[in-house]
């Protein structure tokens, strides 16, 4: 499936109103006149591969081809897929973000961007999920000039490659000027040299509390991956896939205990 000849579904896990989202709707719409929009009320960030089961999810239409769903980005895509889309068998492609931070090594697994993307890949779709990497310091505003550039050049590059059913592209911008970038570098996940950070908030109302906070830094523990490629101001590339199947270690086990 091509981006320049099919549907194009934009998802992302910041909500409906996140400047990402504008980002990545107007860029489709340079190379789609058939984008539609089916995007969280809410931000729905880290909620990975989450769904609302057995509880009613609300749906606001906004537009002829836009949607808030009051539910998560997987969510998103199930309603999409099943009932918001026209079901006239045209190739449905899905692009996921621009997210407010990057999903850059473990984040993969957290990440609702990512989980959007899974989603479609499981129901045989393709997807690419964007994010543009925060500041160093996690406070600072994004500029979002990064991704008005690079997100379209991204996908007009794209728009005629030929993507597998289940195939997910996982892509992070850089934190850097739009004229710093030094080019796009095609890499693996990788994982960072530190855990989460977990902020201990003392005692109320007799009561134990704790936050969640990022990862203490973005140093990555091997060359050629996500977080080696952005430190450097590289758009990073990776192609994932939604099988978890560890074939090696199945073989194995079949070999000594089958």
């Amino acid at each position: 499936m091509k981006l320049s000849t099919s549907r194009l579904l934009i998802i992302n896990d910041d909500g409906i109103d996140a400047p990402g989202i504008a980002v990545l709707a107007k860029a489709a719409r340079d190379i789609s006149d058939d984008v539609w929009v089916v995007a969280p009320i809410s931000n729905q960030s880290a909620k990975s591969r989450s769904m609302t089961l057995r509880e009613p999810i609300e749906v606001q239409k906004r537009d002829e081809r836009i949607f808030a769903i009051g539910g998560s980005p997987v969510d998103c895509a199930l309603l999409a897929f099943m009932k918001l889309l026209p079901q006239d068998g045209k190739t449905t492609l899905v692009l996921s973000g621009v997210n407010s931070g990057g999903n850059l090594a473990e984040d993969v697994g957290y990440s609702g961007t990512v989980g959007a993307a899974f989603e479609a890949a499981k129901i045989d779709a393709a997807a690419i999920a964007f994010s543009q990497v925060r500041p160093e310091d996690g406070e600072s505003d994004i500029d979002w000039s990064m991704a008005e550039v690079w997100v379209p050049s991204l996908l007009n590059d794209l728009k005629d490659y030929e993507m597998a059913p289940g195939q997910v592209f996982n892509v992070n911008l850089p934190d850097c000027r739009t004229d710093q970038v030094q080019g796009v570098e095609l890499c693996a996940q990788g994982r960072r040299s530190c855990q989460v950070e977990l902020h201990d908030l003392g005692q109320y109302k007799g009561r134990s509390w704790y936050i969640v906070s990022n990862f203490s830094n973005d140093d990555a523990t091997a060359e050629e991956t996500y977080l080696h490629a952005v430190a450097r101001n590289f758009i990073a590339v990776t192609p994932l896939r939604a099988d978890n199947n560890d074939l090696a270690t199945l073989n194995k086990l079949k070999q000594e205990l089958g």
